[in-house]
């Protein structure tokens, strides 16, 4: 399952109307994700043998599937919006709803740690596990696939679960919002899914490792330059 966070200023059924929205899907991939209550499901038709419409299947989304419907399958995480505010000298900061994020130091304090931008288009979303993935990924033999960045602070009770955080708004200097679109969004939510599930299936999850952008960068190249929705 992949719940959404009650603080998420966009329901389950919310990043399906999204989704639908894009321009920058072919129709049938429009349909891949379904809401049932506060969760957001792969469609039961694309766990099967899908019949694609012939030519319309981009390269990148077989390995898109495959690790998203690893982060069903881990049911680790959970999906929320967040805030990115403009700060002076092109910084920018990511404030997500309903998770913290940060570290514990060693006598395990727990210290937020604000996401920070470097350019004047900040981040659209950030993905980030709990202790025990990041355990996991530090345990495995490769290590680039080691893991030492924020983590979620996990709650008094209940499971503990990252979260795949999409921007859904901008804050300006002085204090205006602005919301982010449909493509904006959905593209955010491809990009992000595809970070939780290859961390769930312990295989290449960042930037840095170039076996990882290989697939990523096709898969923004899949949001750029649509029209407006």
């Amino acid at each position: 399952m992949l719940p959404v966070n009650p603080n998420s200023r966009i329901s389950a059924q919310g990043f399906v109307d999204n989704v639908t929205k894009t321009t920058c899907l072919p129709d049938w991939m429009k349909t891949v994700f379904v809401a049932n209550g506060h969760d957001l499901q792969i469609a039961a038709k694309f766990k099967g043998s899908y019949t694609f419409p012939k030519g319309t299947k981009p390269a990148w989304f077989d390995p898109w599937l495959i690790a998203a419907t690893s982060a069903w399958q881990q049911d680790e995480w959970e999906l929320t919006t967040g805030t990115l505010e403009m700060k002076p000298k092109d910084l920018s900061i990511m404030v997500p709803d309903g998770v913290s994020i940060g570290k514990f130091d060693p006598d395990h304090n727990w210290t937020n740690f604000p996401v920070l931008g470097t350019d004047d288009t900040g981040a659209g979303g950030i993905t980030v596990p709990t202790q025990d993935t990041k355990d996991g990924l530090n345990a495995l033999s490769d290590a680039d696939l080691h893991y030492s960045g924020v983590i979620v602070k996990p709650g008094k009770t209940g499971k503990a679960r990252g979260a795949i955080v999409i921007v859904d708004r901008i804050k300006d200097l002085k204090g205006g919002l602005s919301q982010m679109n449909a493509n904006d969004i959905t593209g955010t939510l491809f990009h992000e899914l595809f970070h939780a599930g290859q961390i769930s299936a312990g295989l290449p999850n960042s930037h840095k490792d170039k076996r990882f952008e290989t697939v990523i960068q096709v898969i923004a190249a899949q949001f750029d330059g649509c029209t407006a929705p």
